[in-house]
């Protein structure tokens, strides 16, 4: 997260664009105010008094904004005031109020879209995107990052590429995790923005860029190419006549985890000197969090134990926040009134035992001669029956356990399946987005178990033309979803970063990507995929080993797909087969997968297969319904003939009418 800051805040210091609001400049409040000529420059004082209270104080910010609409009722400047929204959404985001914070950039990019300000615009899905990936986990949301490098592409700013290349570089390292190629993207992001700050008139911001490079590297545990790009950073340094604390700070607490030879101790003192003076400043906490952190390190290797843990001491409270401090405090007074109550019962128990052991000895010596006999035989007794008990009850514990572990490992099972569902449901679009554009259709999508291998994708190219898609991976369940979700990335990146909208073309493409990435020749995928022009009625139709259906004037019309699966067993440069469809009026169009036709069950329960010739049936029954009715028919049609039968496959069926 420290890495991420210092993406945002070094880069941005001299790139003033989308996130201005993160320099640290030295600014007065309401300087110039006085020189005011009109209503716009009054406006934009009170923009950067915005801007300057971001960071400092969320409430002050707020009223300067409100300043700012007051004198604009008399102006009606409508860009400066997406620009005075855009401010106010920064504050919210330092205050890590994100809900506030996206409806500001929304606000400010529908006046973007009311004028026509493509600048606004990509500012604004800039900032959505930094919001949705990074602080909302939403990774669905990284096309808004590419739709913004779309627009400043056209606009030839190249400030606003750098940043956004910069962004998509922390985007894919922070998502290595989900995409094999994660770590490779954020390189290539990475060396594109290198390229840009070295051969540009943006070279001011080199030296963000080359701690970013360095901090990279040093995450991947290459040292040398780390040391490589912060001595480069240095060296910028050394040349600049003001320096700011948070970029000194920065630089060289990146240099110290470099070090890892024995020169290391003696620069230790030397770079610690040079930091003193700027760590009183607040914005350098986090730096010096990391240069504690990199002392520890170095220390431990040099087995200097001590020091070690002075600094690891050291970094500990430097990055406890007041609220982990007031939660820890109340933690330990939650502790320490356990032990009294503790220590307090066990009084109490002890006192109870001493008067039962009093009253004992009080008792009659002759009663207990009289019981003792009868004592020893109860005993006798109980002392088999506690032997034959106590075996069992070892079992019984043994059982107990290993039932105890199961249901455990059931709850992480379940609760890690319910997680990947909430990841999987947040890459598939949903029916209102769909809708948006096809107004007549309909999904009808029922997995086997929580996930599932079936999937459907939808991008909108253009105001007229879509590409949709319905697929179904190897297995169902987690297999599937696993599947699904590595062709979802790879149906992505052929449209977003390799610039493909043909589907053969896409086909073709993921077909390699896939095989490249899992080298398990079994898994795969059957797809049905459209590019739809809504304005020429003009189907461009490719699938692999899916079929698509066409029902005009009650009569279905099929188009076959190309042999061949996706990945699998299926060779590297296969080529797919396309077809032009050309739509008339009330035509109804079926994408789907297996699961449907595959069902078991039949209306006398005689646990027969559905098949392809019932399921056209049902198709051309439901062509000739409004949308609503004709989803319903799909839907109760195939629940009648499951009736009690368990559910054999995932199920996803895709209609829309012309």
């Amino acid at each position: 997260m420290y890495k991420l800051r210092i993406l945002i805040l070094i880069l941005f210091f001299s790139i003033d664009v989308v996130h201005s609001q993160l320099s640290k400049e030295t600014y007065t409040p309401n300087l110039g105010i006085e020189k005011a000529k009109n209503a716009n420059d009054t406006i934009k004082i009170y923009i950067q008094n915005i801007k300057y209270y971001a960071s400092r104080d969320l409430n002050t910010s707020i009223i300067w904004f409100n300043k700012t609409l007051s004198v604009n009722k008399q102006n009606l400047n409508t860009k400066l005031i997406a620009e005075a929204y855009s401010r106010l959404a920064d504050a919210y985001w330092f205050n890590n109020q994100f809900d506030f914070a996206t409806e500001y950039y929304l606000k400010a990019q529908q006046i973007g879209v009311k004028l026509n300000d493509k600048q606004i615009i990509g500012n604004s899905l800039y900032n959505l995107g930094w919001i949705k990936c990074f602080q909302l986990k939403d990774t669905s949301q990284v096309k808004l990052f590419y739709n913004a490098i779309n627009i400043f592409e056209e606009l030839k700013d190249t400030g606003c590429i750098i940043q956004l290349y910069s962004a998509l570089a922390s985007y894919y390292k922070d998502q290595f995790k989900v995409y094999k190629n994660g770590l490779d993207s954020s390189q290539m992001y990475y060396f594109k923005v290198l390229n840009f700050v070295e051969t540009t008139k943006f070279k001011e911001n080199r030296l963000g860029v080359y701690i970013n490079m360095s901090g990279f590297f040093s995450d991947k545990n290459q040292i040398d190419s780390s040391r490589k790009y912060i001595y480069k950073a240095i060296n910028i340094l050394n040349q600049k006549k003001i320096l700011d604390a948070y970029s000194y700070t920065a630089v060289y607490s990146g240099y110290l985890v470099t070090l890892n030879h024995k020169d290391s101790l003696k620069k230790i003192p030397i770079i610690l000197n040079l930091l003193n003076n700027y760590w009183k400043d607040p914005i350098t906490v986090n730096a010096r969090a990391e240069t504690y952190q990199a002392l520890y390190k170095i220390y431990k290797n040099h087995k200097m134990y001590e020091n070690a843990f002075n600094y690891l001491f050291a970094f500990k409270n430097l990055s406890d926040t007041l609220k982990d401090l007031a939660f820890n405090q109340n933690i330990l007074h939650k502790e320490n009134q356990f032990v009294l109550e503790k220590k307090d019962k066990a009084l109490k128990e002890l006192s109870l035992q001493n008067q039962i052991t009093s009253s004992k000895n009080r008792l009659n010596k002759f009663i207990i001669y009289g019981l003792g006999f009868f004592a020893v035989v109860v005993l006798i007794g109980l002392y088999f029956l506690f032997k034959s008990n106590k075996s069992k009850q070892k079992s019984n514990e043994l059982l107990e356990e290993k039932n105890k572990i199961i249901s455990e490992k059931k709850l992480e099972i379940d609760q890690s399946i319910k997680y990947a569902k909430g990841i999987q449901s947040a890459l598939l679009p949903t029916h209102e987005e769909i809708n948006k554009v096809l107004e007549n259709s309909f999904i009808y999508y029922l997995p086997k178990d929580v996930v599932s291998g079936d999937f459907y994708w939808f991008q909108q190219l253009s105001a007229d033309e879509i590409l949709l898609a319905c697929a179904d991976c190897t297995g169902h369940g987690v297999p599937g979803s696993l599947m699904s979700i590595v062709s979802i990335d790879k149906l992505n990146l052929s449209l977003f970063e390799n610039k493909l909208t043909n589907p053969k073309d896409i086909l073709f493409n993921i077909n390699n990507q896939i095989k490249n990435a899992i080298k398990q020749q079994k898994d795969g995928l059957d797809i049905t995929l459209i590019k739809y022009n809504i304005k020429t009625k003009t189907i461009y139709y490719s699938g692999a080993n899916r079929n698509l259906w066409l029902v005009r004037n009650s009569v279905l019309i099929e188009y076959k797909a190309t042999k061949n699966c996706i990945a699998g067993h299926t060779p590297l440069n296969t080529v797919y087969n396309q077809e032009e469809i050309k739509l008339e009026p009330n035509d109804f169009i079926v994408l789907s997968t297996d699961g449907y036709a595959d069902q078991f069950g039949g209306g006398k329960g005689d646990g027969k297969k559905m098949m392809t010739k019932r399921f056209k049936e049902v198709v051309v029954a439901a062509s000739q319904l409004p949308i609503n009715d004709a989803e319903n028919l799909i839907s109760n049609n195939y629940k009648n003939w499951m009736g009690k039968f368990e559910q054999v496959d995932d199920v996803c069926v895709i209609g829309f009418r012309v």
